[in-house]
């Protein structure tokens, strides 16, 4: 959560803030940036929106481009390529390959040109015999990707009409699928987030080949990104908008390298938030962008309601420092409430005089559950492994919810108590619980305030807002702010328990350092009774769920083992003193994977 959530509050939960002017319709406008229209790149008798060699290698013959001669062979590789650059999308094309020698061509996407160079570099569909259907990675790893069985180009190439053939060529986000005549014949998802999703598309003649290919009827629908900024404008008017006093935003956008294509943005200090972009709660989406920094930073994804009020469970995460550009991913969950979504950008809050941040490349998608699935699990694979076993007669309390599990039916979960809880709940933990559970259908609800526990849920009906509102399944009350006060632990049960039939997980809060909190509640009353309520306080919450019969976890004393086992600094884990950063949460949600996996 921002450092100030805290203050802030959705209008559901009882606050009132300002909305933002605009929102609506900006929601309105956005939400229309799906799938495009397919769209033609070639008229079909000029080289109109092409750069290539058209005076002695690329012409057009009856409605197509051609290159190549049976009676020469090409000197060199030579490519004809768009003027416009495409990220995720659906390409359609018809092939014909005449050729006696060396047959080989392709389609360049996602690609580049060397400057003063014939070369590029980017992915290719690969043309030709023993390469048809093949995704090559041209002039950077120089290796195939993926290749087709033997019998799947065939049974492809048999569909082919008086020697057409069409190609498919379909990306979005890391995943890329080829397909020959509606036989697919790749499928790879790139696992190396520096490579860029974006480029230009272009068709190659291999050097060498004695014969002509030929290119026809090219169409494309792209898939734009709910968010992208290349930070090329100032930033405003490409929506962003920095923060005002007392932390107010300084910075521009900058030619970051002699390349005209690399254009980015420099944070001096504040926050820089994007537009609002529109956001279904549940789903899930990914954003990426390239950094760097010699103190790092921090980036949020901040929720807007319907109403354009912030809503305070955020998913706030540290960026690493670095001295060159690294590629860095967030992959989030719609809020339930959340209809809008906003991008947070800053320099590190935790250095006082932090070098600027700087950021390109930005881009934000809604992706499948389990695309958040393996970003959390890579995640979790960075880190030490999690070795924690739990209790054997675990669950006594939650057999409804383990059965929603098991059987595949709805089980909705209210994460409510603090910024801690937001973390444990931004951990994704659902989609680790899904691999258990094939049939899962989850849906997590966080319900959340900055420093905020069951002391301050217990009064004024709050319950209600915060809990019964969202008809949950299982509620999980969890964080490190109840101020040890477990008869506020127990006052919240009940109400929970006077309107619904639910079951209930209450779970000792982990990642702060004990000695981050603990000194103000210490200073609240004489120091011997303090500190004799805080040693106590695992046993008397157990002890309190067991009198009430609800579930108990000590959350806590697992982190605690892990952090001793893990031989790692707290910092790896943290994004600032209290608070986890994307491989701390990573760890929370595989705890959470191991307590609810099958005994």
């Amino acid at each position: 959560m921002l450092p100030d959530s805290s203050r802030r509050v959705s209008s559901r939960h009882a606050r009132i803030v300002r909305p933002l002017p605009g929102l609506l319709a900006a929601i309105v406008v956005a939400a229309g940036a799906s799938a495009g229209e397919p769209e033609s790149l070639f008229d079909g008798s000029s080289f109109s929106g092409w750069t290539g060699d058209t005076a002695s290698v690329w012409r057009i013959e009856d409605g197509a481009i051609v290159a190549g001669r049976p009676d020469a062979a090409a000197p060199r590789n030579e490519f004809l390529s768009t003027d416009r650059r495409f990220g995720d999308f659906e390409l359609r094309l018809e092939y014909r390959l005449d050729c006696g020698e060396t047959c080989n061509a392709g389609i360049q996407f996602r690609t580049v040109r060397v400057p003063g160079h014939h070369e590029v570099i980017g992915y290719q569909a690969d043309i030709g015999p023993g390469y048809d259907g093949c995704l090559y990675d041209e002039s950077r790893r120089n290796t195939m990707l993926g290749k087709p069985a033997a019998e799947t180009v065939a049974a492809a190439l048999a569909k082919s009409r008086d020697g057409w053939n069409e190609y498919v060529i379909r990306c979005q986000g890391p995943r890329i699928r080829l397909a020959i005549n509606g036989v697919e014949t790749a499928d790879y998802t790139e696992p190396d987030a520096s490579i860029p999703r974006e480029g230009v598309i272009a068709l190659q003649i291999h050097g060498k080949m004695r014969g002509t290919i030929r290119y026809r009827k090219i169409r494309i629908t792209e898939f734009p990104p709910l968010l992208r900024s290349d930070f090329r404008l100032p930033v405003a008017a490409e929506g962003w908008q920095g923060s005002e006093q007392p932390n107010a935003f300084a910075g521009e956008t900058v030619r970051l390298a002699g390349d005209p294509d690399e254009h980015g943005v420099r944070i001096a200090k504040g926050i820089l938030s994007s537009p609002p972009v529109p956001v279904e709660p549940f789903a899930f989406y990914r954003l990426s962008l390239l950094a760097r920094g010699p103190h790092g930073g921090h980036c949020a994804a901040a929720f807007l309601d319907a109403e354009g009020k912030d809503i305070v469970a955020d998913d706030y995460d540290s960026i690493d420092p670095s001295g060159s550009w690294q590629p860095y991913t967030l992959c989030f969950r719609g809020h339930a409430d959340g209809r809008a979504v906003r991008i947070h950008l800053r320099p590190n809050y935790e250095q006082p005089a932090a070098k600027p941040l700087e950021v390109k490349n930005l881009r934000l998608e809604r992706i499948e559950p389990a695309e958040a699935a393996a970003w959390a699990a890579d995640l979790a694979g960075r880190c030490p492994v999690v070795r924690f076993e739990p209790a054997a007669d675990r669950w006594r309390h939650l057999p409804r919810s383990l059965e929603k599990l098991a059987a595949g039916k709805p089980l909705r979960i209210v994460m409510l108590g603090d910024s801690i809880c937001n973390d444990t709940s931004n951990s994704l933990f659902e989609t680790l619980l899904a691999r258990h559970y094939p049939k899962a259908r989850i849906e997590v609800v966080t319900s959340v305030l900055g420093g905020t526990g069951c002391w301050h849920y217990k009064n004024e009906n709050r319950v209600q807002p915060f809990v019964l509102d969202y008809k949950p399944d299982l509620v999980m009350i969890a964080g490190i702010s109840h101020g040890f006060d477990v008869e506020s632990i127990r006052s919240v049960i009940r109400q929970i328990r006077a309107g619904s039939d639910c079951e209930i997980l209450v779970m000792t809060g982990a990642v702060a350092p004990p000695g981050v909190y603990e000194p103000a509640f210490v200073k609240s009353r004489p120091a011997a009774v303090a500190l004799e309520t805080m040693e106590r306080f695992p046993q008397a919450m157990a002890a309190m769920c067991r009198e009430e019969q609800v579930e108990f976890f000590d959350f806590r004393r697992v982190w605690d083992a892990y952090m001793q086992e893990s031989y790692k600094p707290y910092e790896h884990f943290a994004r600032d003193t209290i608070h986890a950063n994307s491989r701390g949460k990573a760890v929370l949600g595989r705890i959470l994977g191991r307590y609810f996996a099958p005994k």
